[in-house]
């Protein structure tokens, strides 16, 4: 029997849907129906916002893709590690699955050149013969470490202690990475820097151009400068920097991690010229 609850939020509703709560609840925009071992999440006018079915013990979500309650259901799936699987054979709905990634890490479906990214520059600072478990990928019903990726001509070859994956750039590949959170400390050390320069700048441009008051006790004008609030000046500093490191930070990650990959594929464009005419790439 459905329990009208008039007033919870939409995202409470949709929360208890997508946790496969049996207490068929609702409010005055949506609600849960169950219909045999699934659940149905309906919206005004009988429209079928989504199904969850558990399929081989894993909860698999249709979600329409057209609907006004797109965006919150998308993010509510995130957070409850659910990843979008790709175009379901219903028509007009995305296919989610929830996997749950071990304690301490965020779960991802992604193409396999995106956990190269990720992967990639932390291997300059990692020790050759230490075990890296900032990420780990799913193989044979089980998480792994990375122990190496290699890129041969497009095709990405993810390398464990149980076996490789051959993937090629578009191919999609479920991994998980580990929840770090920044501390003050971090941000503070990274617009350190920049922000000191900036108060510099505005307190000489302050400086420069002192302001007019005019004093109607008086018959004269004086010149003044005005007050600094420095406190203040360096939060404000502070926070743009913040903000222009974040917009230009990936941006510039992208573009060297893309010449990074242009440059192994010359080289091994160049390693197999080389072999077909029998030199040693390594003698070189």
């Amino acid at each position: 029997m459905l329990n009208n609850i008039s007033n919870i939020d939409d995202a409470t509703v949709i929360k208890k849907f997508f946790q496969g709560d049996k207490d068929l609840v609702a409010n005055s925009n949506i609600r849960i129906e169950g219909s045999g071992s699934s659940l149905q999440l309906i919206a005004k006018q009988s429209e079928m916002l989504a199904t969850l079915t558990l399929i081989e013990k894993r909860r698999v979500a249709l979600v329409r893709a057209t609907s006004q309650y797109w965006q919150l259901i998308h993010r509510l799936l995130i957070e409850n590690n659910f990843v979008a699987w790709g175009n379901s054979k219903q028509k007009g709905f995305v296919e989610y699955q929830q996997w749950v990634p071990p304690p301490g890490y965020q779960i991802k479906y992604t193409e396999v050149v995106e956990l190269w990214k990720q992967w990639w520059p932390n291997q300059r600072y990692h020790k050759k013969h230490d075990l890296d478990l900032e990420m780990l990928i799913f193989l044979k019903n089980n998480w792994y470490p990375i122990q190496n990726i290699t890129v041969e001509e497009g095709t990405f070859y993810v390398k464990t202690l149980v076996g490789q994956l051959k993937l090629t750039s578009k191919e999609k590949i479920l991994w998980a990475s580990k929840i770090t959170k920044p501390t003050a400390k971090d941000v503070n050390d990274r617009v350190n820097i920049s922000s000191n320069d900036e108060l510099v700048k505005e307190r000489r441009l302050s400086e420069k151009k002192p302001f007019l008051v005019r004093n109607f006790s008086s018959s004269f004008q004086e010149e003044i400068k005005p007050e600094i609030n420095l406190s203040a000046q360096v939060k404000s500093i502070q926070e743009r920097a913040v903000q222009n490191f974040a917009n230009n930070l990936e941006e510039i990650v992208q573009m060297l991690l893309e010449r990074v990959l242009q440059a192994e594929q010359r080289a091994e464009r160049l390693a197999a010229r080389l072999r077909e005419v029998g030199v040693d790439p390594d003698e070189v």
